[in-house]
């Protein structure tokens, strides 16, 4: 549950990263992690583990044809 008060509210503070998906998997998957790691830290907006963002997103990639949007707030 996010706050009134919380950043992402108020002004629309996240970081987000969008990666193409060819035959069910994401291509150059390692490259948008580690961006959307910096992003975050810059924004001091916390993320789950690179590992767990990896396996959401090829679990994502593997059941849609559509790209794969991470985002948090």
């Amino acid at each position: 549950t996010l706050s009134l008060a919380d950043p992402a509210v108020q002004s629309g503070l996240g970081v987000f990263e969008t990666v193409a998906v060819r035959e069910g998997l994401p291509l150059d998957l390692e490259e948008h992690l580690e961006r959307l790691a910096r992003s975050a830290a810059a924004m001091a907006v916390p993320l789950p583990s690179p590992s767990e963002l990896g396996r959401q997103a090829a679990r994502i990639a593997r059941t849609t044809s559509l790209r794969c949007h991470v985002s948090t707030t």
